[in-house]
């Protein structure tokens, strides 16, 4: 059986990050699921978030059959690597991916929940929206969590996932 997953669709600072940092963190048997990019590190990147990969790194992985699943998003390709999953073992995995991401997941046979991340409060990086457009909305989602950018927002946002999680699968 393929692992279980869930996957965190949201628009860019809508602060899925922080969900998986904080829920991955919990003694709830729910393990953080690195991806790959091919973009340039920023200042902002946490160690353990992304693994910074070239193109022909990406090329090679692809050649190789490695990759799980990969998608471009704006001008960079973003994805996971068969191992990833593999080092879930009995847990639950989270990450955050784009849509044709984890419809490439369920294709393949994981047991993928879908949780939408809508944001009160969120600014959107410059350049951003018109990455973001075609981003989401188009698969069903078991759950859509608010993260709220105000006093407390965040601390609700993350029992809500909790609380999903503990029952999704």
């Amino acid at each position: 059986m393929k692992s279980k997953v869930i996957a965190l669709i949201a628009l860019s600072g809508y602060g899925k990050t922080e969900l998986i940092k904080a829920v991955s963190g919990m003694s709830i048997g729910v393990v953080e699921v690195s991806s790959f990019t091919t973009r340039p590190r920023e200042p902002r990147d946490k160690d353990g978030t992304y693994e910074f990969i070239t193109c022909e790194e990406l090329d090679r992985r692809l050649a190789a059959g490695l990759v799980v699943q990969h998608d471009k998003y704006g001008e960079n390709f973003y994805g996971n690597v068969q191992s990833q999953f593999d080092a879930i073992g009995t847990n639950i995995g989270i990450l955050a991916m784009t849509e044709p991401g984890a419809r490439a997941l369920i294709a393949l046979g994981y047991d993928v929940r879908i949780v939408k991340v809508a944001a009160v409060g969120a600014t959107v990086r410059e350049g951003r929206p018109k990455a973001d457009e075609g981003r989401v909305d188009h698969l069903q989602a078991d759950v859509t969590i608010t993260n709220s950018f105000t006093p407390g927002g965040l601390n609700r946002a993350i029992l809500d996932l909790v609380a999903f999680i503990t029952t999704a699968f």
